[in-house]
């Protein structure tokens, strides 16, 4: 799963659509990206066309779960966010994970990170003092990541794009720079990055298989796996 600042304002504006009795429309296709991403991740479906798009249940929990956070302040709104903000990433979800195995607690070099996105406090326990912890807003982004189930689709243009990457582990800053390969990657769970910076990649489980198999294609059509093939 991944949400950076395009993300987080596509989804917000799904809801205001919505709220009006639309779906979103998305007239350019530079602008398509971010809501691609997010029908891979689950959070947004399409619509009666191929440029709309309507948020899905997971998609709409999220929206209203970053909006209490905005009202309460924990985090800014998405327009503020610098560009390359990681809201949520896998290395995020690897934080809120192992605290949640953790009865809660944050480790030291993961709290400050979990803190500026709104996800985690210091909370005074009588006869424990302060420790530092992970919030109910964590734990709901837990439970839409564990639900939302993405969807799985390789173009010729992104099998080409595996054959050609290290599986790593390896550092992010070597991972080949073409266009938003990296982030469709990531939405559809076949590469995670490390915590607490995301400095090092490596190909999931399922990123490995996948890499497997386009490496022994000759592919023909446009998209080489999809789930309506599978």
């Amino acid at each position: 799963m991944i949400i950076r600042k395009e993300h987080a304002l596509a989804l917000l504006n799904a809801k205001a659509q919505e709220q009006k009795g639309l779906a979103c429309q998305i007239s350019v296709r530079s602008e398509e990206e971010p809501y691609i991403e997010l029908e891979l991740q689950n959070l947004l479906e399409q619509g009666k066309s191929p440029i709309e798009y309507t948020l899905t249940y997971w998609g709409r929990n999220i929206v209203y779960l970053l909006e209490e956070m905005i009202n309460k302040n924990l985090i800014n709104h998405p327009s503020q966010w610098n560009e390359r903000f990681r809201w949520i990433g896998s290395e995020v979800i690897a934080m809120i994970e192992s605290a949640i195995k953790n009865g809660d607690l944050t480790g030291d070099e993961t709290f400050d990170a979990l803190k500026e996105r709104g996800f985690a406090t210091e909370v005074h326990e009588e006869k424990k003092g302060w420790q530092k912890k992970i919030n109910e807003y964590a734990k709901a982004v837990y439970e839409i990541y564990s639900n939302a189930k993405p969807r799985l689709e390789i173009s010729k243009e992104l099998a080409n794009y595996l054959i050609s990457l290290p599986p790593g582990p390896a550092e992010t800053k070597n991972l080949p720079q073409h266009g938003r390969f990296p982030l469709l990657l990531e939405s559809m769970r076949l590469i995670s990055f490390s915590v607490p910076k995301s400095d090092v990649y490596t190909l999931s489980g399922l990123g490995q298989a996948v890499q497997k198999t386009v490496q022994t294609m000759a592919p023909s059509l446009e998209t080489v796996i999809n789930e309506d093939y599978m």
